[in-house]
């Protein structure tokens, strides 16, 4: 009878303690999940050390006033409407171009930029940086306001295009 009491009394203390520690971690929950509701993964990416005009490693780039912001999420199909939540937001006043290293054999006309909430597809002006393999893709008449898709092409055993997201303010 002396072991049921003491494993009754040492529960009594858990669940004297329990309500606390719950509101604590929902608490906590809510501040973090309510700060921020969209996440926003500006991933800057230092210049080449040889070329200032170009990141050091390649991939697919904004060019911005404050540096490279990487676009890693990349989808095999086209996402519809609405980008993912990982897709970066860049002001307007900030975003210069979109940066890429084209494959060897890449065909001009298999770039697109879209604007997702309304479909309007962007004709892209192609500038190849010099002593690189990096071009870059400015929209004629700038960046506007929206959600955006880019479009590029693959290579390898899969060719068809790779799909990236970004949200010009």
């Amino acid at each position: 009878m002396s072991y049921i009491r003491r494993v009754f009394r040492h529960a009594s203390v858990l669940m004297a303690f329990s309500p606390a520690v719950l509101l604590v971690i929902f608490a906590a929950g809510y501040f973090v999940f309510r700060s921020d509701a969209r996440f926003n993964p500006l991933q800057y990416v230092s210049a080449d050390p040889k070329n200032a005009r170009v990141p050091a490693t390649q991939g697919v780039y904004l060019a911005t006033d404050k540096g490279f912001v990487g676009l890693y999420t990349r989808f095999n199909e086209s996402q519809g409407q609405a980008p993912p939540t990982t897709a970066p937001t860049i002001p307007r006043s900030a975003i210069e171009a979109v940066l890429y290293y084209p494959l060897a054999a890449d065909s001009r006309g298999t770039y697109q930029l879209k604007r997702t909430g309304d479909g309007k597809v962007f004709p892209l002006q192609r500038t190849d940086i010099e002593g690189t393999s990096a071009s870059r893709f400015v929209p004629f008449g700038g960046f506007e306001p929206g959600e955006y898709e880019l479009q590029l092409p693959t290579e390898g055993l899969f060719t068809g295009s790779d799909y990236f997201y970004f949200i010009v303010q």
